[in-house]
C-alpha cells in the first residue's frame, strides 16, 4: 500500500518536501514506517530515534498498525510554538463559572482581552506568562527572529485537551488561556500566552508554570531561529546551518526506548540527569538522578562543565526538553548519551523504578 506522511519542522527542509509517499507492505505498522522512511532518506535517518510518529492526530508507537487511509506524520522534538493563523478555539462558559481558552493565533496577542475571557468575580488571583522573542538563545548570539511552524490540526486537539488536563490536576482553577503564537516573528513579538484564574494566587501561579511546561512538551510546534548573518536552525535538530550544510549528529548521542534503556541504571559509572524543574523533581524521579534545569538561565555553561567522556542517561518529563538538549550535548562533542525517548512517562508506563 502507499501512504502520504506529512513532514515538519527540520525534517521538511531535509526530505525535501512537506509530504513525502511510501510504499509499505499490508499489515505494517509504524515501526516499519520508520524503517522505509529510513532506507528512502538517508539524511533524516540518524534523527529517527527522537522523531515521534502520528497517527491519526495521535501520537503513536513502533506496533501500531497504519492503513492506507492513515492521517500520517512524523514530528521532530517540539520547541513551543505553533500557528495558522486561525482564531483560538473558545469554549467560552464551560458550566460553573468555568473559562477556557485555547488555540493558535497570529500575534500580538490582545492581553488584556484574553485575561477578560478566563476571569471572573470569584478570581482572587490571575498569573499570567507572557512569552517573547529575545535577541539570543542560550548557545546562540545574533538572533534576529524566530519562526514557528505547526501541525495545525493535532495542536488545536492537544492544546484543548491540555486545558481538560490542567482542569483536573488543578482543580482550583476557574479559568485557563493556552495560547501559542505563528508565523515570522521578531525580536519582542509575543510567542505565547498562559493565563490562569483562580481563587487564591499561590494555586494560579502553580497551574500558570506547569501549564507553560505541558505546552512547551506536547504541543506540535517547531521553531528555527534566524540569525543576523543569515544562518538558521531548527531548535532540537543541531546547530545553526546554511544551505547545502551536513548536520550529522554524533553517532554516541542518541534516543532510546525507557525499556532499551533501563539496563543503564545497573551501572554506577553511567550519570543520571534529569532536565526537569525543583516541582517536577519533587513528584518523581529516577533512581539516582541528578538535575540539570533545561531551562535554567546557565543551563548550556552547566553542560559544557560536564566530561564528555562520561556515560548519561538523559531525561525529561516526555521527551522533548532532552530531544533539544541532545542536539546541544551533539555539538558540544559528547560520546555517549542515551536520551529516555518518552520521557518519565513512558519510563512509568513500562512499569521501571522511580523514585519519590
Amino acid at each position: 500500500m502507499q501512504v502520504q506522511v506529512r513532514m515538519f519542522g527540520g525534517l521538511t527542509e531535509r526530505v525535501g518536501a512537506s509530504r513525502i509517499v511510501v510504499e509499505l507492505p499490508d499489515g505494517a505498522t509504524v515501526a516499519d514506517l520508520r524503517a522505509a522512511v529510513a532506507a528512502a532518506y538517508p539524511a533524516v535517518a540518524p534523527l529517527l530515534g527522537g522523531v515521534n510518529v502520528a497517527v491519526d492526530l495521535e501520537v503513536a508507537g513502533p506496533d501500531t498498525p497504519l492503513a492506507a487511509t492513515s492521517e500520517l506524520a512524523m514530528l521532530p522534538p517540539v520547541a513551543g510554538g505553533a500557528g495558522d493563523g486561525t482564531s483560538p478555539a473558545e469554549t467560552g462558559d464551560a458550566g460553573d463559572g468555568d473559562r477556557v481558552v485555547t488555540g493558535l493565533r497570529t500575534p500580538p496577542f490582545d492581553v488584556d482581552a484574553v485575561v477578560a475571557q478566563v476571569t471572573g468575580p470569584s478570581v482572587g488571583g490571575t498569573a499570567i506568562f507572557l512569552g517573547t522573542v529575545r535577541d539570543h538563545a542560550a548557545d546562540l548570539d545574533d538572533v534576529v527572529g524566530l519562526e514557528y511552524s505547526a501541525y495545525p490540526e493535532m495542536a488545536e486537539k492537544v492544546l484543548a485537551r491540555l486545558a481538560v488536563d490542567l482542569r483536573r490536576d488543578h482543580p482550583s482553577l476557574t479559568g485557563i488561556a493556552l495560547l501559542h503564537g505563528v508565523g515570522e516573528l521578531a525580536v519582542g513579538d509575543h510567542t505565547v500566552l498562559i493565563v490562569c484564574a483562580s481563587a487564591h494566587r499561590a494555586e494560579a501561579f502553580d497551574a500558570c508554570r506547569d501549564a507553560l511546561e505541558r505546552v512547551k512538551d506536547d504541543v506540535p510546534i517547531w521553531k528555527r531561529e534566524l540569525t543576523a548573518d543569515g544562518e538558521h536552525r531548527w531548535v532540537g535538530l543541531g546547530a545553526p546551518a546554511t544551505p547545502g550544510a551536513a548536520e550529522e549528529p554524533s553517532p554516541g548521542v542518541r534516543a532510546m526506548h525507557a525499556s532499551e534503556a533501563a539496563p543503564l541504571l545497573d551501572d554506577p559509572a553511567v550519570v543520571v540527569l534529569d532536565l526537569r524543574t525543583d516541582a517536577e523533581l519533587a513528584q518523581a524521579r529516577l533512581p539516582r538522578a541528578v538535575q540539570l534545569d533545561y531551562h535554567a538561565p546557565d543551563f548550556v555553561r552547566r553542560l559544557e562543565t560536564l566530561d564528555r567522556r562520561t556515560t548519561y542517561l538523559m531525561y525529561c518529563r516526555s521527551g522533548q526538553r532532552s530531544g533539544a538538549a541532545r542536539a546541544i550535548m551533539t555539538g558540544l562533542g559528547f560520546r555517549d548519551v542515551v536520551d529516555v525517548s518518552g520521557g518519565l512517562i513512558q519510563w512509568v508506563d513500562a512499569g521501571l523504578p522511580v523514585e519519590g
